[in-house]
């Protein structure tokens, strides 16, 4: 094993212990509110705040392919390459800005 798939490895558990942990806290902050105005409000911001992140994705990706499509390099990409790097970029939604986001709108709402 090199050291690639050691380091592939630590970050896959590291981000299955943060994304545990915003689950756990998702959780306690949705008893602790009862699931009232100001937590739905909360929720609408936290969702208001992963769309602002996929537009960005989205427009980093288009710009890319446009660039890309117009050059006459020819550039090749492994599938299992892009497929990590979408992999990534969905867990890391799902875990830091999830909790980022709740946390930050907690504290300022």
């Amino acid at each position: 094993m090199n050291l690639k798939n050691v380091l592939t490895i630590i970050f896959v558990i590291f981000i299955g212990i943060f994304l545990f942990y915003t689950m756990l806290y998702l959780s306690k902050k949705q008893i602790e509110y009862k699931n009232d105005e100001r937590w739905q409000f909360i929720q609408t911001k936290r969702n208001q705040v992963a769309n602002l992140y996929y537009i960005i994705i989205l427009s980093i990706a288009t710009i890319a392919y446009v660039i890309l499509s117009n050059s006459n390099k020819l550039i090749m990409i492994r599938l299992d390459k892009a497929l990590e790097c979408a992999f990534y970029i969905l867990l890391f939604k799902m875990s830091f800005i999830d909790l980022f986001s709740v946390h930050y709108f907690d504290k300022h709402i």
